[in-house]
């Protein structure tokens, strides 16, 4: 096993468990709300790269987020292309602008909906070899 995959998928772990406990915090304030927003944005990245390893070794050579979660739907490592896909365009839009009203409308999208994703994908790492 490569050294990369292994630290992509520890950093991913490490990324995964800190977004649920901000999560589980209850983000009472500006400050929580833009720690979990970043922390998003960390799991984002990490996920789509190490499942571009786990992609990569199947022979494809996926090169953008869209690819790679498409690619990782029809291989099986994650499912809900649909929620993966609206991941890449709600982490778009937070990366680029910020609107406080959109930040909290996104944040309860982030806890209801990709932190779900985020968990799936964990549960499935601690089941693989890479």
């Amino acid at each position: 096993m490569s050294e990369k995959p292994e630290i992509l998928r520890q950093d991913l772990k490490k990324a995964i468990h800190n977004l649920s406990q901000l999560a589980d915090s209850g983000l009472t304030g500006d400050v929580e709300q833009d720690a979990f927003i970043k922390r998003f944005e960390l799991c984002y990245e990490l996920s789509w790269k190490w499942l571009q390893s786990r992609v990569f070794r199947e022979g494809i050579a996926a090169r953008s987020p869209r690819q790679v979660f498409k690619e990782s739907v029809s291989l099986g490592y994650i499912h809900n292309e649909k929620g993966w896909l609206e991941m890449i365009e709600i982490r778009n839009v937070l990366v680029h602008t910020y609107n406080a009203d959109k930040a909290r409308e996104f944040t309860q999208q982030i806890r209801g909906t990709f932190l779900p994703l985020f968990m799936e994908l964990g549960n499935m790492i601690d089941q693989s070899d890479v």
